[in-house]
């Protein structure tokens, strides 16, 4: 069941270097949640030298051109699970991906936005900084994912 979807805030990243190593040093992503939270928000995306990377516990997704777009794996990101089966399901269904730095300037021009992560799983964004995101409702590709997913989930149960 794909939720109505979440709002997010933009911040600048204000971690190491090393986003790909998970660590004890973590308190950078809940104090960049918790600025998220009294923003009234879901989530907040990270944004280091103009290029979008993730989120404080989620990767991000943005289909714009009818591409999926996401940044790739790299000290910067903290690759998730999910986000690896994303990026499978996408191109085993034949949804164009590109693994690339995602710029800033790309927002007004993105028909979509999602995150993924283990509790979520994939959660649409409807608006960034206050700002809605398309219409304000989960767009096609995420639905068409999130159906895939749970299909693939629900697969592996015995």
């Amino acid at each position: 069941m794909i939720c109505r979807g979440l709002r997010a805030i933009l911040i600048k990243d204000p971690r190491w270097n090393r986003c790909d190593i998970k660590s004890i040093s973590l308190l950078p992503n809940v104090l960049s949640f918790q600025a998220a939270r009294e923003a009234g928000c879901n989530e907040c995306i990270f944004s280091r030298d103009g290029l979008i990377t993730e989120c404080a516990h989620s990767n991000i997704f943005f289909v714009a051109g009818g591409v999926l777009r996401t940044h790739p794996e790299s000290e910067n990101i903290l690759s998730g699970i999910t986000r690896k089966n994303i990026l499978r399901l996408a191109r085993k269904e034949g949804i164009p991906v590109s693994e690339t730095a995602i710029p800033e300037n790309i927002l007004p021009d993105v028909s979509e936005v999602f995150i993924t992560n283990t509790s979520f799983e994939i959660a649409p964004v409807i608006s960034i900084n206050g700002i809605t995101v398309q219409d304000g409702n989960p767009g096609s590709v995420t639905k068409a994912l999130r159906a895939k997913f749970d299909a693939m989930i629900s697969s592996l149960k015995v």
